[in-house]
């Protein structure tokens, strides 16, 4: 799992961060828009749920699992996994792991997270 699975869109003309994906910038409306890796950004928590149910069997080892929403310095908003330590209003650092499936997914935590798996990265980012 690499960082390079957390890229957001910059636009080379204007600047301007997009998410979601997008053909041309949503600001200038240029095509030239390149890819920037996010992983290990700073960003802020915003907002907090704990889910205590899921229709997903490989996510159910993992409840209650927390899901929080950051705002990257950049401007865009991600949903995110969150780790237990992390509180609404904290600086976060985004890591990307693979959830049960293998799917690359990205967590939040008070410092970049060195395991590889999810469940790893939220018993890790226990700590803060």
């Amino acid at each position: 799992m690499s960082g390079g699975d957390a890229l957001l869109q910059h636009c080379r003309v204007c600047g301007t961060a997009l998410y979601p994906r997008r053909e041309i910038c949503s600001h200038c409306l240029s095509g030239d828009l390149a890819d920037v890796d996010v992983a290990g950004a700073p960003a802020t928590m915003i907002a907090l749920t704990t889910l205590h149910i899921t229709h997903e069997p490989p996510l159910r080892p993992l409840l209650p699992l927390r899901i929080g929403t950051v705002v990257l310095e950049e401007g865009p908003k991600l949903i995110v996994y969150a780790a237990p330590a992390v509180a609404t209003g904290d600086a976060v650092v985004l890591s990307v792991v693979a959830d049960p499936d293998g799917v690359p997914v990205m967590v939040a935590a008070g410092k970049a997270i060195a395991a590889s798996k999810l469940a790893d990265a939220l018993n890790e980012g226990e700590e803060g």
